[in-house]
C-alpha cells in the first residue's frame, strides 16, 4: 500500500516547481512566449463567446457611470471572473489589448496547470507531450470563448497537481485554488471537488483498491447523472463526436479537424501499447477512463428556470478534462523520443488550420465593421452563423464590431441572468424577451415601435462573407430581407 507521507520543505511540490523555474527561467519564458503567439498573429484571436464578453465589458462601463438605465449589476459569486477582469482592463488596453491579456493568461493557466499534472504523474518535466499540451490550450474550449469554464478549469488543474504530487502542508492552496475556480465558472469547482477527491484517495490505497474506488466514482457519477436528468430538462449534445474520448477537443473549425483528433487518438494508443507493463502499475489509466466515460454518458446540457438556468455544453467542457488526463497517462508512460517529433508534426498540422480559419473570422470581421458603419448609432439584430461546416456554430462578431458604436438588440448575456449584467424590462439596449430573441434566429420576429432605429446583420449567402444589412421598419418580419438564412 501506498500512503502519504507529510515531505519536508524541500520536497514541497510548489518550491520544487519555483526552483524549476528560477534554474530554467529562459525555458519557461521561451515556451509561454511560443504559446501566446496565437493570441496576436491576427487582430482578433476568434474565439466566439469571447467577442460576446467583451461587449458586456463595454457596456458595464457605462452601467458603472449610470448612463445606461434598465441595466444593472447584480451581486453574484461565481461565473464572473472573466467579465469582471475585462471590465477593469478594458479602458487601458482596448478591446484588442484586453482579449489578449486575459485569453493570454488563460492559455499559460491551463498549459502550465496541465504541465504541472503531467509532472506529478511522470515525476518529471513532460517535455515529451509539451507539444500536445499546446494544442489543448487551443481546443474547441478556447475556441467556443468559454473564457469562464476555461480560467476555472486552469486553476482546477494546478489544484489536482498540489493533490497528486504535492505535500500534505500544501493542501490548503488548494481551498485558494478552489476559490478562484469557483469564482469564475461552478463547473470547473465541481469537477475539482469530485476529480480532487478521487486523486487525494488513490494516494492512501493500493494499487488493486483503485479499480474498486474507480468503480464507485463511475457509480456517484450515473448516480448524479439520473438525478439530474429526473428533475431538470436535458439539453442535446452539440455534436456526435465524444466516441473520441477528448480528442473531439481538436475538432474545431471544421471536418479537417476530424482526421487530427484521430491521429492523436491513434498516437496515444501507440504509446500505450508500448508501455502498457508500466500503465498495468499506474492509477492514471483509471483516471483518464473514468473521466472519458463520465464525457461520453453525460447529457448536452441541463436547465431548469427555477434554480440555474441553463448549464450547457456539458460534454464539451468536460472533455477539455479527459483530454488532459489522456496527457497525463502518456506522461506517466515516460514515451519514446521519436513521440516527440509525431506530436510536433501534429501540432504544426493543428495550428496551421487554426491559423486559416481564425483569418477567415478576421476578415469576416472586416466586413460586419464595414456594415456597422452603415448602420450608424443604432441597435442592431445580429443573426451570424459561424464559419460553414465549424463545430463552432455560434457567432459572435457584430457583438465585436458594436463596442462604442451600437447596441445588440439580441444579446443574450444580460436576459439569462447567469452573468453579473442583469437586464430590466423596458430597457432600450436589450430586448428581455426570450421567445423574441429565438424568433429573431429564426426570421420570424416582427419588429416593434420601441425597437427602432434597427438594422439587422444577417447571413445572406453560403460564404463566410456573405453578409448584409437591413433596415427593418415597424411590422416587418426580420426574416423577410433579402436571401435571409437563419442560425442552424
Amino acid at each position: 500500500m501506498r500512503t502519504m507521507s507529510n515531505a519536508a520543505p524541500s520536497r514541497l511540490a510548489t518550491v520544487r516547481g519555483t526552483l524549476w523555474i528560477r534554474r530554467r527561467w529562459w525555458l519557461f519564458l521561451l515556451t509561454s512566449s511560443a504559446l501566446l503567439i496565437p493570441c496576436f498573429w491576427h487582430a482578433e484571436i476568434g474565439a466566439c463567446d469571447l467577442n460576446s464578453h467583451l461587449y458586456n465589458a463595454w457596456l458595464s462601463q457605462s452601467v458603472a457611470q449610470g448612463l445606461l438605465p434598465g441595466l444593472h449589476f447584480e451581486p453574484k459569486h461565481t461565473n464572473i471572473l472573466v467579465d469582471v477582469l475585462l471590465a477593469q482592463i478594458l479602458p487601458y488596453f482596448g478591446a484588442a489589448g484586453t482579449e489578449r491579456v486575459v485569453a493570454g493568461f488563460g492559455v499559460l493557466l491551463v498549459f502550465w496547470g496541465a504541465f504541472a499534472l503531467s509532472s506529478a504523474a511522470a515525476n518529471a518535466p513532460p517535455w515529451r507531450v509539451a507539444p500536445l499540451l499546446a494544442m489543448v490550450s487551443y481546443g474547441s474550449i478556447f475556441y467556443w470563448g468559454f473564457l469562464n469554464f476555461y480560467i476555472s478549469a486552469g486553476f482546477s488543474l494546478f489544484a489536482l497537481a498540489l493533490i497528486a504530487g504535492g505535500s500534505l502542508w500544501e493542501w490548503p492552496l488548494v481551498v485558494i485554488l478552489f476559490g478562484l475556480a469557483a469564482m469564475a465558472h461552478p463547473f470547473g469547482a465541481a469537477c475539482l471537488v469530485a476529480l480532487g477527491t478521487y486523486l487525494a484517495i488513490a494516494r492512501f490505497v493500493s494499487v488493486r483498491s483503485r479499480l474498486l474506488l474507480t468503480a464507485l466514482f463511475l457509480i456517484a457519477a450515473f448516480l448524479v447523472r439520473w438525478y439530474a436528468v429526473y428533475h431538470y430538462s436535458v439539453l442535446p449534445r452539440s455534436v456526435p463526436y465524444f466516441y473520441l474520448l477528448g480528442a473531439d477537443q481538436f475538432i474545431v473549425f471544421g471536418p479537417a479537424f476530424l482526421a487530427i483528433a484521430v491521429a492523436a487518438l491513434i498516437l496515444s494508443l501507440v504509446v500505450v501499447l508500448l508501455r502498457r507493463r508500466d500503465i498495468r502499475r499506474s492509477q492514471w489509466l483509471l483516471f483518464y477512463l473514468m473521466i472519458a466515460i463520465t464525457v461520453a454518458c453525460s447529457p448536452g446540457g441541463l436547465y431548469s428556470d427555477e434554480r440555474f438556468g441553463m448549464m450547457g455544453f456539458l460534454p464539451d467542457r468536460g472533455s477539455l478534462y479527459s483530454v488532459v488526463a489522456l496527457a497525463v497517462l502518456l506522461a506517466a508512460c515516460r514515451p519514446p523520443r521519436w513521440t516527440t517529433v509525431a506530436w510536433c508534426a501534429l501540432a504544426f498540422a493543428y495550428f496551421i488550420g487554426i491559423y486559416r480559419d481564425t483569418g477567415i473570422l478576421n476578415r469576416r470581421l472586416d466586413k460586419v465593421n464595414a456594415l456597422v458603419a452603415q448602420a450608424k448609432p443604432s441597435r442592431v439584430i445580429a443573426v451570424v452563423p459561424g464559419l460553414p461546416g465549424s463545430r463552432i456554430r455560434e457567432d459572435h462578431t457584430v457583438e465585436r464590431a458594436c463596442i462604442g458604436r451600437c447596441y445588440v438588440w439580441n444579446n443574450y448575456e444580460p436576459s439569462t441572468y447567469q452573468f453579473r449584467l442583469i437586464a430590466e424590462p423596458g430597457n432600450h439596449v436589450v430586448d428581455m424577451d426570450q421567445d423574441a430573441l429565438d424568433s429573431m434566429t429564426d426570421g420570424a420576429y416582427t419588429v416593434q415601435p420601441s425597437d427602432l432605429p434597427l438594422n439587422e446583420i444577417y447571413q445572406c449567402g453560403s460564404g463566410a462573407m456573405d453578409l448584409c444589412l437591413a433596415h427593418l421598419n415597424v411590422g416587418q418580419r426580420n426574416g423577410d430581407v433579402a436571401g435571409f438564412i437563419p442560425k442552424p
